[in-house]
């Protein structure tokens, strides 16, 4: 009977041991976690394991990516030796946005190109304004010269023949400007997305 009670109070004070080793080791806190986490590929999956973000070390610099459920990018920055580039794209991949050089042509993204056209067709209003103001000066020095005497039928052909250019560039600039107002309105929605 000795040996038995013997046993029972070897194993008590074993197990009493490993319950105090145990409440020890639980009540230590946990390994410190890493700060720092190095790769040159980070993927982000969802549920059904497809790839939903990417994040890569690519030539030049790096690149992050959101891709929709059909396996395309939809939003995609990049940092290359071209510069920083955002592009937002439809399901289908076409581009909504775009800023930034491209890294493999260096073409401007949608927005520069967008805000360069409207520049130019700004422009282009102010010749044609130019254009304008000196065609009415030169219709006036003409009516004029109508006024002071002379061949009045051919000083009254160029009247009318000035009268009709006027016209005319009038109706061009009033369409360069409404082409501006359309541009620019774009690129505002371009601004706001």
């Amino acid at each position: 009977m000795g040996g038995i009670s013997a046993i029972k109070r070897c194993l008590a004070l074993g197990l009493g041991a490993l319950l105090i080793v145990g409440v020890s080791l639980a009540a230590q806190t946990p390994p410190a976690t890493p700060t720092v986490l190095r790769t040159t590929r980070l993927e982000v999956v969802d549920a059904a394991g497809r790839v939903v973000v990417t994040a890569e070390a690519q030539k030049g610099g790096g690149a992050l990516r959101v891709w929709n459920q059909s396996g395309k990018v939809g939003v995609g920055t990049y940092v290359t030796e071209a510069g920083g580039r955002v592009e937002v794209l439809t399901p289908d991949g076409r581009e909504i946005f775009s800023t930034g050089p491209h890294s493999d042509t260096a073409l401007p993204g949608l927005w520069e190109r967008e805000r360069r056209t409207v520049e130019q067709q700004r422009r282009d209003l102010s010749q044609q304004q130019q254009e304008l103001s000196q065609t009415m000066r030169q219709q006036r020095a003409v009516e004029q010269q109508a006024r002071s005497g002379g061949d009045t039928t051919r000083l009254e052909q160029m009247v009318e023949q000035q009268r009709r250019d006027i016209d005319q560039q009038r109706r061009e600039i009033d369409q360069q400007r409404r082409l501006i107002d359309a541009l620019e309105r774009q690129v505002r929605s371009l601004e706001r997305r």
